[in-house]
């Protein structure tokens, strides 16, 4: 088992580094405010102290966005990271790197013995290579809580944060980007949405989603032919040029995202957006359509924080 301690309690502690090649390009755009977003794809293998470890051995692929200011500096990295182990469990991450401060993980979800895995962790350092690869030096603590999977108590209602919003997501279909088959069964679907409008119900709101383009990548999960769930990173571009991100997950168990802990978290954003902090719920689609975009009823909300 993993080691325990400093921590919270119950929790698994397990440090190490991923070796990663360089980061794929995938597309790149300059925002009226001046900012360079660079979306990318990167694959490594996750080397860690702890044999009971989600990182131990694992596999990595990542889907992130670096955003630079005008004279190429950094101002926010993000990144949805998908660790597959060698019995075929995935776990899913997000990786938040601020211009200053350290890069911060958040588990988020899984599968197998990984379903219900809650945590935190840090990125210590990345160790640079000459032929331009990195070597991200981490450490996590984890715990199993199904409770946590199950998203007992997740609302976006009205009260719940400091601002509230209704509206509407419109998308295109998920392209796939490239498919795997593993030794349990599974399928994972790597995907992107290519196309996306947010729009609220009150046309003068002041909304993260409100006259916004979407940009989701993710996986999603199949079992013989029948799909299982979408996790995603959602990335949504306010008319000022300014970003909020969010981690979706959706499950098909029951009608469409009213399985486990399906909703949308808040991981941050820029300009007027930085400090984010909420959730977001589905009310379900609006109309079946026959070219496969997705016309969808939403409501989120969300509190500006320091932090």
């Amino acid at each position: 088992m993993a080691a325990r301690g400093d921590g919270e309690q119950g929790e698994d502690r397990d440090q190490g580094y991923f070796f990663s090649g360089p980061r794929v390009e995938q597309l790149s755009k300059v925002l009226k405010n001046g900012h360079r977003v660079v979306n990318y794809q990167q694959t490594g293998v996750g080397i860690s102290e702890e044999l009971r470890s989600p990182w131990h051995d694992a596999t990595l692929f990542a889907q992130g966005t670096i955003i630079e200011d005008a004279q190429g500096g950094l101002v926010q990295e993000v990144a949805l990271y998908e660790t597959i182990d060698v019995e075929g469990d995935v776990a899913w991450s997000t990786m938040w790197r601020p211009a200053q401060g350290p890069a911060s993980l958040c588990l988020r979800s899984g599968t197998g013995k990984w379903l219900g895995i809650t945590g935190s962790g840090r990125i210590r350092g990345w160790q640079p290579r000459a032929d331009d690869h990195v070597m991200p030096d981490w450490e996590i603590g984890w715990r199993i809580d199904l409770e946590h999977c199950r998203g007992a108590g997740l609302s976006a209602r009205e009260g719940t944060h400091a601002n509230y919003d209704r509206g509407f997501s419109i998308h295109g279909p998920h392209v796939a980007d490239f498919t795997k088959t593993l030794a349990n069964g599974i399928t994972l679907v790597a995907n992107h949405q290519p196309f996306g409008v947010r729009v609220s119900e009150n046309l003068n709101a002041v909304s993260p989603r409100h006259y916004a383009t979407g940009n989701g990548r993710g996986t999603t999960i199949k079992r013989d032919g029948r799909i299982l769930g979408d996790i995603l990173l959602l990335e949504d571009t306010d008319p000022d040029g300014d970003i909020a991100w969010l981690f979706h997950e959706w499950w098909y168990t029951e009608a469409p995202g009213t399985g486990p802990n399906s909703g949308y978290w808040y991981l941050g954003g820029t300009g007027k957006w930085k400090g984010i902090t909420g959730v977001g719920k589905p009310l379900g689609r609006i109309r079946h359509r026959n070219d496969e975009n997705n016309m969808l009823r939403l409501e989120i909300s969300w509190t500006i924080t320091d932090a």
